[in-house]
C-alpha cells in the first residue's frame, strides 16, 4: 500500500509540474547560412572611435541575401 501511495504521489507531482511548464521551443525559419558583415562592422567601429563613442556588439550585422545579387 505504501508503494502505491508513493508512485501515485510521484505521478501527480509530475502531472502538476508538466501543466506549469513553459511553452515549447519553436524553431525560427532558417533561410540558409548567414555570415557577419565584417566590413560594415569595421566602418561602424571606425566611426565610433572617431566620435569617441562606446561600441559593444551583441549580434553582428548580417550580410543581406540581396547583397550578392547584381
Amino acid at each position: 500500500m505504501k508503494r502505491y501511495a508513493t508512485s501515485s504521489l510521484v505521478l501527480c507531482l509530475a502531472a502538476s509540474l508538466g501543466a506549469c511548464s513553459s511553452i515549447p521551443e519553436q524553431r525560427a525559419d532558417d533561410t540558409g547560412a548567414r555570415s557577419c558583415d565584417y566590413e560594415q562592422m569595421a566602418r561602424l567601429e571606425k566611426t565610433a572611435k572617431q566620435e569617441r563613442a562606446g561600441l559593444r556588439w551583441v549580434n553582428c550585422p548580417q550580410i543581406s541575401a540581396n547583397a550578392h545579387k547584381s
